[in-house]
C-alpha cells in the first residue's frame, strides 16, 4: 500500500516552482537508474534542484562532457609502464582530429538550442593529468615534462632543453584549452560554457590554509587570458570526510574566495558555478546535513550563481547503489538544500527567476 501511495503521489504531483538565488543543478547520472525501477526524474526539483528533463545525461539544464575530443594524456598501470594517449602531451595532439571529433560529439549528444550551462570537464579519478602551468607539482605532471622534454631535441644541452620543452608545452596547452573552449561556444552559442576545477590553489592542500598562498594567486594570475575566455568559473568544492566540519568550512571558503578575485579582476561578466561532491574524497559515505549546510550557506552568504551537485564515487549500476543515493536525497541532500535556499529567499539572495518542474510517473523501488 506504501508503494502504490508513493506512485500515486508521483503521478498526481503538480508543478513545482522554486526562486532562483544560489542555483543548484543536479549533475549525477541517475538515469540508470530508471532501468534498474528507482525513479530520479523530477525528484531533485521538488527541493528546488534544476534538473534536465526526463533526467537525461545530455539535456536543458546541464552537460557535462568528459574529456570531450582528442584529449591528449599519459595512462600509468600497476606496473609502473607507461602509455601516451593521444600523442601523451598538448604538443602532440592533432589539433584538427581532436577538433572535428568535439564537433561530432557536440552535434550527436546536445541540441542545437541548448541554453544551459555546458562543462568541459578533464578531471577523472580525483586528479586532472596534466596542469595548465608546466611547473605545477604533481606525479602526474612529471610524467608530461619527462614525455616534453623527450622532444627537444637532445644535443641541446640540459637547462636550453628544459626551457624549451617548457615554451612548447605552455603554448600547446593555451592552444588545446582555448580552442576546444572556442569551438564548443561557436557550436552552442546559447550556453554558458567553462571547463570544470579552475581556479584552483595547488600549494594551499591542507585546511590550514584560509586563502590561496602567494604562489598559487600568482600562478593563476598568469592565466588571465583562461579566465577571460570562460563564462562561468567552476572550483571543485569538496570535503575527506563526513566529520570534517572545519575543513568544509575553510576549503569551500578558500575556493570561493579566490573565485571571486578572479573573477573581479579579470571578468567580471562570469558567473560563479560551483562542482560540489555530496561524497567523501575518500568516497566511503555520503555528506551529512552539517556539512552539506555549511558549504550551501557559505556559497549563498558569498552571492555564488550556482553549484553543480555531483557524485564522483558511486557506480550507480545496481539497484541497491541507486537506492542508497534515493535515500540520501530523501533524507539528507533535498531537505537540506531546500531548507538552505529558504534561508537564502530569508535574507534578501533570491530573485524573481523560478525553477519549475513536474516529476513524471515512474517506479521508485
Amino acid at each position: 500500500m506504501k508503494l502504490l501511495v508513493i506512485f500515486l503521489s508521483t503521478w498526481l504531483l503538480p508543478t513545482i516552482c522554486h526562486s532562483v538565488c544560489l542555483k543548484p543543478y543536479w549533475g549525477i547520472p541517475t538515469s540508470t537508474c530508471g532501468g534498474l525501477s528507482v525513479n530520479f526524474n523530477g525528484y531533485p526539483c521538488e527541493f528546488g534542484i534544476a534538473q534536465n528533463s526526463g533526467d537525461q545525461i545530455f539535456g536543458d539544464e546541464i552537460v557535462i562532457l568528459q574529456r570531450p575530443g582528442l584529449y591528449p594524456h599519459i595512462e600509468v598501470d600497476s606496473s609502473g609502464k607507461k602509455q601516451l594517449i593521444n600523442g601523451g602531451v598538448p604538443q602532440s595532439v592533432n589539433m584538427t582530429e581532436h577538433l572535428q571529433k568535439l564537433e561530432e560529439e557536440i552535434n550527436d549528444k546536445i541540441d542545437a538550442d541548448f541554453a544551459g550551462i555546458g562543462i568541459i570537464k578533464l578531471i577523472e579519478d580525483g586528479s586532472s593529468l596534466w596542469k595548465l602551468l608546466y611547473d605545477q607539482k604533481s606525479t602526474t605532471m612529471e610524467y608530461h615534462r619527462d614525455a616534453s622534454d623527450a622532444l627537444i631535441n637532445s644535443e641541446l644541452v640540459e637547462d636550453e632543453r628544459k626551457k624549451l620543452a617548457k615554451e612548447q608545452f605552455g603554448s600547446a596547452a593555451k592552444n588545446y584549452m582555448e580552442r576546444t573552449l572556442r569551438r564548443a561556444k561557436e557550436l552552442r552559442p546559447k550556453a554558458l560554457w567553462g571547463y570544470d576545477d579552475f581556479p584552483n590553489c595547488f600549494e594551499a592542500w591542507s585546511i590550514a590554509y584560509l586563502s590561496c598562498t602567494d604562489k598559487d594567486r600568482t600562478e593563476n594570475d598568469s592565466l588571465d587570458w583562461f579566465w577571460k575566455l570562460q563564462d562561468f568559473m567552476m572550483s571543485w568544492i569538496y570535503v575527506h570526510n563526513y566529520q570534517d566540519i572545519d575543513g568544509a568550512s575553510k576549503r569551500s571558503g578558500m575556493r570561493i574566495s579566490e573565485a571571486k578575485r578572479i573573477v573581479h579582476q579579470y571578468n567580471p561578466n562570469a558567473k560563479i558555478i560551483l562542482r560540489m561532491d555530496i561524497h567523501t574524497l575518500n568516497g566511503t559515505t555520503y555528506l551529512n546535513k552539517e556539512v552539506v549546510s555549511i558549504m550551501l550557506r557559505n556559497m549563498i552568504d558569498n552571492d555564488i550563481d550556482g553549484v553543480v551537485l555531483y557524485d564522483g564515487a558511486t557506480k550507480l549500476d545496481s539497484q541497491a547503489s541507486c537506492l542508497e543515493l534515493r535515500n540520501h536525497m530523501t533524507d539528507v541532500l533535498g531537505p537540506q538544500t531546500k531548507k538552505d535556499l529558504d534561508y537564502a529567499n530569508t535574507i534578501g539572495k533570491c530573485g524573481n527567476e523560478t525553477i519549475s518542474c513536474i516529476e513524471l510517473p515512474g517506479s521508485i523501488y
